[in-house]
């Protein structure tokens, strides 16, 4: 329901109602920079409108919201986003807080790169991305992280989980947090907290094809099996879906 479709290698892309199927936790979606992450967002966001939902938040750390304005319009998709409430943080508190007060069932973050946590000042930015992803995670399932303190082997006070516990009446949300990738081809801020998201998609390029992107499951991935799961092109309104070009070229040859 969230507009990904999964490809399989006899029946070409059908619609992917398992992967992202459902209604609260925490998905990453990964890649290098420039790949085109940001501009799946604005497509999918169509998407979901066009399927009813119009509850959601775009939160960006990494744009001002002139330069979100600029890339819709340069998609033809500034009717999207004259409808999509926008956020320019880079404060994890500030998207709650936005949230709640828009009752918003899908929140998108871009990025978790630069996203911090100013309740939490660890002065050590690896730690910070990895309580900010556990509150991330917290918040959509209606929850809040409770942190202590403790004193490591080097005599440095630092921040630990201590449990997540229900806030009462609050609602759980869908999260869609972008991030780029390491050296490793890991995800930042999900390789962190593997066993707490709920999925983890990267997007890659398909070889042979400049203009093609691949979308792949990891293994962590609670909705589905592992594998690629969307193929996009850059069209007139951005990332668009499309069949498997590797599979269209065996198709050609063998005709």
């Amino acid at each position: 329901p969230y507009g990904f479709r999964f490809v399989t290698r006899s029946r070409g892309p059908k619609d992917l109602d398992s992967k992202v199927s459902a209604t609260s936790g925490t998905y990453f979606l990964g890649g290098r920079p420039g790949i085109g992450k940001t501009s799946l967002l604005h497509p999918w966001m169509a998407y979901l409108q066009q399927q009813g939902k119009h509850r959601f938040l775009f939160a960006s750390a990494e744009q001002t919201h002139q330069e979100i304005v600029t890339d819709a319009a340069g998609f033809n998709l500034s009717d999207v986003i004259g409808e999509v409430p926008i956020l320019i943080t880079q404060d994890v508190n500030e998207i709650f807080a936005e949230a709640d007060e828009l009752d918003a069932e899908i929140v998108f973050i871009d990025s978790i790169n630069k996203m911090g946590d100013s309740l939490y000042d660890t002065r050590d930015s690896g730690t910070n991305k990895i309580i900010t992803t556990q509150r991330i995670v917290a918040d959509g399932m209606g929850c809040e992280v409770i942190f202590g303190t403790r004193v490591d082997a080097r005599g440095k006070t630092v921040e630990t989980r201590k449990r997540s516990e229900p806030i009462p009446g609050k609602s759980h949300r869908l999260y869609i947090v972008i991030s780029q990738v390491n050296a490793d081809d890991e995800v930042h801020g999900a390789i962190e907290s593997l066993h707490e998201v709920t999925g983890v998609f990267t997007m890659n390029d398909v070889p042979g094809y400049k203009s093609h992107r691949m979308v792949w499951a990891e293994g962590k991935n609670r909705a589905g099996a592992t594998g690629v799961c969307a193929y996009f092109t850059m069209g007139k309104r951005g990332l668009e879906e499309c069949d498997n070009p590797l599979e269209e070229d065996e198709q050609e040859v063998r005709r």
